[in-house]
């Protein structure tokens, strides 16, 4: 078996937070996985960025599975099973 080369490795890298996200970007985050509140991209600063919610808020989020792009919940949402019928 050969060894992989670094033009490998990169396609095997998730992409950080400041490459998936841009300045102004609507996003949703959540603490517990199950309430989503929604925000702004305001600052990218890594290893994470800072999102302005709703509620006045700013929060620095690091975790790639605590943050997600606000098209992307309106597609997870549309597949959840019980919701508005």
């Amino acid at each position: 078996m050969a060894m992989p080369t670094p033009s490998d490795w990169k396609l095997c890298m998730v992409k950080r937070l400041v490459e998936r996200f841009n300045l102004g970007d609507r996003v949703e985050i959540s603490f517990s996985g199950e309430h989503w509140y929604q925000g702004v991209v305001v600052k990218l600063d890594h290893p994470g960025l800072w999102v302005l919610t709703a509620d006045h808020q700013v929060w620095f989020v690091t975790n790639s599975g605590r943050i997600r792009a606000e098209a992307e919940a309106d597609a997870v949402d549309a597949v959840q099973p019980g919701g508005d019928d």
